[in-house]
């Protein structure tokens, strides 16, 4: 049996989402800037990551895997300490750097074991991570508000955390982790043939394909939300209140699309569901071109959080389906994607300066166009999951 990895997904969004509720705080603390204050608590952590992850991942393909996961999830937990404790912004910069890469070795393995554990289930797998990590958004502002009205700020929020992972970390070394591999050499130390396995992988035309519409994903999320709040702010002159409730009319729409995912894998094949679905949300986000009020734009944020909700978990689980049994190649495959992940937010901005924030939102149905047309393609080779 394996054990809840759904909670490494749940531990990624909670620690991360900590210093981003918080980021005004952190910024009158250290006297900072918002650009400086955006580039420790976003861009640092994905920079280093890109440069990092995939090594070690390529290292825990050859042996050890699951020493690798425990081992990421433990040097979290240390640089959420440091986080925590950061005297300095340039401490606090290096401590949520080093989270990054070890978050996603961490996350990478555990959501390969979990998918490769059972490969009929990898669809409905991959909608529970998803939902655990809905749940850990969700947690960090609770916990941010629940240490503010006891007096404490973030960095007692960020200790909690750090504290749960060093827990979850050794709980789950005690644990078999089904779905990592052995490897073929001892604690990886043929780094040499590493690059070759990557490249073989990569040689896979299926796989880059669902990778680059994975990638893809990275549009209705963060980037949705901060496009959708500017929206509001600035061009419909939204209260602060109306716009926070329609940021989390979003998230309950995806919450729900998410249990609906469960229970629609069980009588639609995931393939056709992912087109379905893509179609959908595809009209939500046509919902820009005609939404001129707060009200307008609540229902139809709502509607892409609810039918983009199958487009992540679905299309992930094509990606492990191209390649079954190497989760560690996979992880190392999807970092050779992360500089359009981490450009994607300024190219989107840019086209938001240039044809304003309404055409920019319309233009992120380019991720359920691109998942459906993937979808399309395989239709035929498509079963539903019991």
């Amino acid at each position: 049996m394996v054990p809840p990895l759904v909670l490494v997904a749940f531990f990624d969004e909670a620690w991360s989402g900590v210093p981003v509720v918080d980021a005004p705080a952190i910024e009158a603390e250290h006297g900072l800037s918002h650009g400086l204050t955006a580039l420790l608590i976003l861009t640092m952590p994905q920079l280093l990551g890109a440069v990092l992850e995939a090594r070690v991942l390529l290292w825990a393909h050859r042996g050890h895997a699951k020493r690798y996961a425990v081992g990421g999830l433990l040097a979290l937990a240390v640089a959420v300490a440091l986080a925590a404790w950061a005297p300095s912004p340039w401490i606090l910069g290096l401590a949520l750097a080093l989270a990054g890469p070890a978050s996603g070795v961490a996350c990478a393995l555990a959501e390969g074991a979990l998918v490769e554990a059972d490969p009929s289930r990898r669809e409905v797998e991959m909608t529970r991570w998803t939902l655990a990590g809905a749940l850990g958004d969700l947690l960090a502002p609770t916990l941010v508000a629940g240490v503010g009205v006891a007096g404490l700020g973030w960095r007692t929020a960020m200790l909690v955390v750090a504290g749960a992972l060093g827990l979850y970390a050794l709980w789950l070394s005690r644990r078999e982790l089904a779905g990592l591999p052995s490897g073929e050499g001892d604690d990886g130390d043929d780094d040499d043939d590493g690059p070759q396995d990557l490249r073989s992988t990569l040689e896979n035309r299926t796989l880059v394909w669902w990778l680059v519409g994975t990638t893809s994903c990275a549009l209705l999320d963060e980037i949705l939300v901060a496009l959708a709040a500017l929206r509001l702010r600035q061009d419909l002159h939204a209260p602060e209140a109306v716009t926070g409730f329609a940021l989390g009319a979003w998230a309950f729409g995806a919450g729900v699309g998410l249990l609906a995912t469960q229970w629609l894998l069980r009588h639609v094949a995931p393939r056709r569901l992912l087109v379905v679905a893509g179609v959908a949300c595809t009209l939500a986000s046509s919902s820009w071109l005609w939404t001129s009020s707060p009200l307008g734009v609540t229902l139809g944020i709502f509607a892409i959080g609810l039918t983009a909700a199958p487009l992540y978990p679905v299309a992930t689980a094509q990606v492990y389906a191209a390649c079954p049994g190497r989760p560690a190649l996979i992880g190392a495959a999807e970092q050779v994607f992360a500089p359009i992940e981490i450009a994607l937010p300024w190219l989107v901005g840019a086209l938001a300066d240039r044809v304003g924030l309404q055409w920019a939102l319309v233009g992120l149905a380019l991720q359920p166009i691109v998942l459906g047309t993937l979808a399309l393609r395989a239709w035929p080779r498509s079963r539903p999951r019991r």
